[in-house]
């Protein structure tokens, strides 16, 4: 059991100020604002959120509600600071926007899926060998009966021939002794 960690409180604020900026100075000023914004919401999410020891994956979603703001966020600046998205991936929260959520899911859900593929099968790798195990027993005791029935085949087969040469005997004996009387 594991739980997917998806934070959507994006810092919507900052970007609605950066939107609405009317100078060049204003712009670089609320968007180095933003990133710093951006980088401390990143950083929260990847302390709070991010506990393998507690049920979680090793990675968050940082979900940003919308396309144009992921493009904002994510894609248009790129380069121009610390990338955002090296950022988020470094601290292992992974950025994702409306279309992008449910394909990240699915990746999820297919990789968990062949997880406990794997998982199951260790189990049948366990269980052949255990049969394997008690197959060779059953083999081993297998011959040993085996050898235990042909040795009591021997055995019999050699008590009929004494018996037969016994029989023999006693009426060779019986013979002799109506012989002489």
């Amino acid at each position: 059991e594991f739980s997917v960690p998806i934070d959507a409180k994006f810092p919507l604020p900052g970007f609605e100020r950066l939107a609405n900026a009317e100078t060049d100075e204003e712009k670089t000023k609320l968007r180095k604002q933003f990133h710093k914004d951006v980088t401390a919401h990143i950083d929260k999410i990847a302390s709070d959120y991010i506990r393998p020891a507690e049920g979680t994956l090793d990675f968050a979603l940082l979900f940003i509600p919308a396309e144009n703001i992921y493009y904002e966020t994510i894609v248009k600046y790129a380069g121009e600071t610390q990338d955002i998205l090296q950022y988020s991936l470094d601290k292992k929260v992974i950025p994702v926007s409306p279309n992008l959520l449910y394909a990240y899911l699915m990746t999820v859900v297919m990789g968990l899926h062949g997880l406990q593929i794997e998982k199951q099968a260790a189990e049948i790798r366990q269980n052949l060998k255990k049969l394997n195990a008690s197959f060779a027993e059953f083999l081993s005791n297998w011959d040993i009966l085996g050898t235990h029935l042909r040795n009591a085949y021997s055995k019999y087969e050699d008590g009929q021939k004494k018996l037969d040469r016994f029989g023999l005997h006693l009426d060779q004996i019986q013979g002799e002794t109506e012989e002489k009387t």
